[in-house]
């Protein structure tokens, strides 16, 4: 009893003069994975409805670039309640609205919106091109564009004077170190028009979406490559497989509920959805890594037992814990790397002649 005693008052008094720990810092590498989505998938109406809603929620995306954004009478609180039932409580939006504006863009995110806008498309009066800037996780965010470019085949020269406006526009504003995509219905007839040319000079539709049979075209006979999400090279090579249950689509994926199994990996998805919508959407997945510094300070130690120490760490952190007989001399016990918010370890047996310890943040 007298030696259990003289060891916490020990511990005790050790703690007391602040002697127990030391503050470090340690460099982690930090990753997140997030999807993106083009998607045009409303029907005549030009407005959203159940099953388009259910595509939403069976993809799961983290960021839309959303065309014909009109749900209901469009008040405030029908897009809000859209947004939530499609997507989540915690995602946040931004419609553009301006007169004559009767398909407009969107965005919706999961992520924080830095800023928003709309830019006037010269070329169309009943929508515009919408850009945001998003509060990725890590240190570089998204300047993502959502469009919606003039249909039809004959309408090829007005599709690539808005592509060069988008050029022109995007290479102005994109926040110097940010990712940059471009998504939405581009409406080209083919991956061979001048549009996509000027697109290419500065993002990038490598590699191609398609569904599990190989078709990337999005129309909805599916013989047109009308939706796509373009990338600039850094976000491009951050590009993962996008894994829908258990399918995997290394390119990314053009949704068809009509071809697409197993349909219990998209529920509430039903197999006619995406052929009462005009287009089909398109999947990508990206990961995006980066390395941070950060403080680990020093441990305060709570004693368990006589025998079992714990604190709260920071989870990747490592730690080194030492022992001494006398306070004079230490000796290293063990070393850790923290899995949780708390360590937690025995430093010895209750019977092992132990006056201290002491926690190192490494």
């Amino acid at each position: 009893m007298l030696a259990a005693m003289r060891r916490l008052l020990c511990l005790g008094l050790l703690a007391a003069l602040g002697l127990t720990s030391r503050a470090a810092s340690v460099v982690v590498t930090n990753a997140a994975t997030f999807r993106v989505l083009a998607a045009n998938i409303t029907g005549d109406s030009q407005k959203y409805e159940d099953y388009g809603l259910r595509i939403f929620q069976g993809l799961k995306p983290d960021l839309v670039a959303i065309q014909e954004f009109n749900y209901r009478n469009n008040s405030a609180a029908d897009l809000r309640a859209f947004v939530h039932t499609a997507f989540g409580t915690n995602f946040t939006f931004f419609r553009e609205s301006a007169p004559g504006y009767q398909i407009p863009n969107g965005i919706i995110s999961r992520f924080p919106l830095r800023q928003a806008g709309s830019w006037r498309d010269a070329e169309i009066a009943n929508r515009g091109f919408v850009w945001a800037v998003v509060d990725l996780p890590g240190p570089r965010d998204l300047f993502l564009v959502s469009v919606h470019l003039k249909a039809s085949g004959g309408d090829a020269d007005v599709r690539a004077r808005q592509a060069a406006a988008l050029r022109t526009l995007m290479l102005a504003n994109a926040p110097a170190g940010a990712f940059v995509a471009l998504a939405g219905d581009l409406n080209v007839s083919s991956r061979h028009e001048a549009a996509m040319a000027t697109f290419r000079t500065f993002l990038t539709d490598e590699p191609v979406p398609a569904d599990a049979a190989g078709n990337p075209n999005t129309n909805h006979g599916r013989t047109r490559p009308y939706d796509q999400i373009l990338a600039d090279p850094p976000l491009a090579a951050a590009q993962v497989p996008t894994v829908v249950g258990p399918a995997g689509f290394a390119r990314g994926l053009v949704f068809d509920s009509r071809v697409f199994t197993p349909l219990a990996a998209v529920a509430p998805v039903r197999q006619a959805d995406s052929g009462l919508a005009q287009h089909m959407a398109v999947v990508r997945d990206y990961r995006v890594t980066w390395i941070a510094t950060n403080a680990v300070p020093a441990p305060q130690l709570r004693l368990l037992d006589r025998a079992a120490v714990e604190w709260d760490a920071l989870p990747g952190a490592r730690y080194r814990l030492e022992r001494s007989a006398d306070l004079l001399a230490w000796e290293t016990n063990l070393r850790l790397v923290a899995t949780g918010s708390v360590a937690r370890v025995a430093v010895a047996p209750a019977e092992a002649p132990l006056t201290a310890v002491r926690v190192a943040a490494e």
